[in-house]
């Protein structure tokens, strides 16, 4: 009798051989069949999935090569020459056609097309903010009250004009701090070469009591290098070129070290300011120093090659010792000023070398010696002078312009005999006797003029 197997029995074991095979085949090539669920299969997980799971766990999976990383030397933003805050100013050098101007000389274009400067215009520093390397401002840059601006050694500052008529300017309200090297000055000017005075504004200082600071910086071809109006800044090995006027300070204290003005129309003005001026020099302006109903401490300093007046001084205080007047229009003018002016060499000057209005002043161990008109010239007022050195003035070694008798007690006269010494004097009375007999020791030794820078 044959045994006979149920139908229903064998077609569900055929059933179940299909689904095992297809499962098998589903386990080795998934992507031919379609890809189950994480409920139905745990250990097979879509490509995806497997490319964001570490590599330890997806060692047994096929590799999948994950995306290339970001390079941060090759796409972050390259640094600039100037660290600026976020907001409204730019951060990387502008396209040519934005800083090509006809006023501008082609090396200097080319210059700043290719990127080697930054442009600012007209901006606002309200953060604090470095600048460095090359900077070109169009129109003004102004530092807020709460911001201070440094400025780098070797960084190179120009200003270009916004608009017609208008001069560029750097306006401080904030604080300054602006410090070059002696190989690596800070240099700031116009935007036009060879550089003329007046080519931009200069920098102003407006009613900034902080610590400014300049030091070895050189601003060339302003209307006024620099402008401080009741401001307090120390000024240390700052040159100041071809400007119509170098430094002016108004209600300001101001300390000058080094440095000097050269080849400008005023080297320094002061108004109502305190001025603290040594070892600096002034050679080749119009007017060295200009100082009106102000104090004035100077040592050290040379005068020399100056067209009009190295030192004029009007109603002001003033201590001026140790310091060279030489080979000027005029050496030195005081009117309406007290204080002392002492162991100074006043030479060679064209006109006067030392001129004495209504003042009350200690004129002593000076050398006053070959100037081309008048040694010393007085006019009313209570100055007396002692100590010094009278010698080879062209016209008179003194002459006295007012009503009032001078006295001139105890000087050399280089060594002429007592007689002679009266046809020295031109004016009104002068007492001269007795005179010294040898060349005071305190008087400063004879040495050669020095050049015009």
């Amino acid at each position: 009798m044959e045994n006979k197997i149920p139908i229903p029995i064998i077609r569900m074991n055929r059933t179940g051989c299909c689904s095992l095979i297809l499962l098998l085949v589903s386990l080795m090539a998934p992507g031919c069949a379609t890809s189950p669920s994480k409920e139905s299969a745990p250990g097979l997980v879509p490509p995806v999935q497997q490319a964001l799971r570490p590599a330890a766990q997806n060692s047994a999976a096929s590799p999948v090569t994950p995306p290339p990383a970001v390079s941060p030397e090759v796409d972050s933003p390259k640094p600039v020459p100037v660290l600026l805050p976020p907001a409204g100013v730019p951060s990387s050098p502008p396209a040519p056609s934005e800083t090509t101007s006809e006023a501008v000389s082609p090396q200097i274009r080319d210059r700043v097309a290719a990127g080697g400067a930054v442009v600012l215009r007209n901006v606002v520093l309200t953060e604090d903010v470095t600048w460095r390397g090359e900077i070109l401002v169009e129109g003004d840059a102004t530092v807020a009250p709460q911001a201070t601006l440094t400025i780098e050694p070797g960084t190179y500052i120009r200003f270009r004009s916004a608009g017609e008529g208008q001069k560029s300017a750097l306006l401080v309200q904030g604080r300054i701090s602006a410090i070059g090297t002696a190989d690596r000055p800070v240099v700031i000017s116009g935007d036009f070469t060879p550089f003329l005075a007046g080519d931009w504004q200069g920098i102003v200082l407006l009613a900034t009591e902080k610590n400014n600071l300049l030091e070895h910086c050189r601003i060339q071809g302003a209307e006024i290098g620099l402008e401080a109006s009741f401001s307090r800044i120390v000024i240390r090995n700052v040159d100041f070129a071809t400007c119509r006027t170098g430094a002016s300070f108004h209600d300001s204290l101001v300390t000058i070290t080094g440095g000097g003005a050269r080849d400008c129309v005023a080297g320094v003005r002061l108004s109502d300011s305190e001025a603290d001026i040594r070892e600096a020099n002034f050679s080749a302006n119009g007017n060295a120093i200009i100082a009106v109903a102000s104090s004035l401490a100077m040592e050290g300093a040379t005068l020399f090659g100056n067209e009009q007046t190295a030192l004029s001084a009007e109603k002001s205080r003033v201590r001026v010792r140790g310091s060279s007047f030489s080979v000027n229009g005029n050496g030195l003018k005081f009117n309406g000023c007290e204080g002392s002016v002492i162991a100074n060499r006043i030479l060679n000057n064209r006109a006067f070398g030392l001129e004495v209005a209504s003042s009350r002043l200690k004129i002593s161990s000076n050398d006053i010696s070959g100037n081309g008109k008048v040694g010393l010239r007085v006019e009313g007022g209570r100055s007396m002078a002692w100590g010094n050195v009278f010698s080879g003035n062209t016209g008179y070694d003194i002459q006295n312009s007012g009503t009032e008798e001078f006295t001139a007690i105890g000087n050399w006269w280089g060594g002429i005999p007592d007689t002679d010494i009266l046809s020295r004097i031109f004016g009104g009375s002068v007492r001269v006797l007795p005179p010294l007999r040898e060349r005071p020791a305190a008087v400063p030794p004879v040495q050669p003029s020095p050049a015009v820078r």
